[in-house]
């Protein structure tokens, strides 16, 4: 997956990826590992499935798969000794047809929206973006932002899970049984970079 160009990653930072039950998530820390007095941000495990389910299902009616509620799980870990201070979280999907080459999740979405499932100190929006050297190309990115009139939260104070649902969401239908598709994922702070974000990316899996 291209990163969207209003996403980059600051120079001078390199990946570290934890990997947590078979599902991948990507704490950036400074090039060199982190020295002594300054703390880590935290840990994002990004997974996203049907209620009841362990991966995407879907269910199709007369050949045409039928839109669902999908569940994206955000657990949050590495807050406790952490002084880092969340102004946004994204999750960007791609956007396309049931490319067996390019996989996306779905085409478009122009449903009710996501919404919180617990984490009252969140609230979650939806917004369309599209590649800057390439308008053909869009994104729908979800933005968990703390409500908070800040603008920012504690990292301690977050909490270990940020989950959310997206309403009625139309999944792509692939050929093949299983099929895997990335996302992107953009952690904005101020603690150390106020524009640029740490940014990372999580495979999920669509069964039919």
């Amino acid at each position: 997956m291209r990163t969207p160009t209003w996403n980059r990653r600051p120079s001078g930072t390199s990946d570290m990826v934890a990997v947590t039950a078979g599902l991948t998530s990507v704490e950036v820390t400074l090039s060199g590992g982190a020295s002594e007095g300054i703390t880590r941000p935290p840990v994002f495990t990004c997974s996203i499935y049907t209620p009841g389910k362990t991966s995407i299902k879907i269910y199709v009616d007369d050949g045409v798969p039928l839109p669902q509620d999908l569940i994206f799980s955000v657990l949050v870990s590495g807050t406790e000794n952490s002084d880092w201070r969340l102004v946004e979280l994204d999750i960007i999907v791609p956007l396309g047809p049931a490319d067996p080459d390019s996989h996306k999740l779905m085409v478009r979405y122009n449903e009710s929206g996501p919404r919180m499932l617990s984490n009252l100190r969140f609230n979650v929006v939806a917004s369309l973006k599209h590649d800057e050297d390439d308008e053909s190309t869009k994104f729908l990115v979800l933005r968990l932002l703390p409500r908070s009139e800040k603008g920012w939260i504690d990292v301690k104070k977050i909490g270990g899970d940020i989950s959310f649902l997206l309403c009625l969401a139309d999944v792509n239908l692939f050929d093949r049984g299983t099929a895997f598709v990335k996302l992107g994922t953009a952690a904005y702070y101020t603690y150390r970079y106020d524009q640029a974000p740490r940014e990372g990316d999580f495979t999920v899996r669509i069964d039919r």
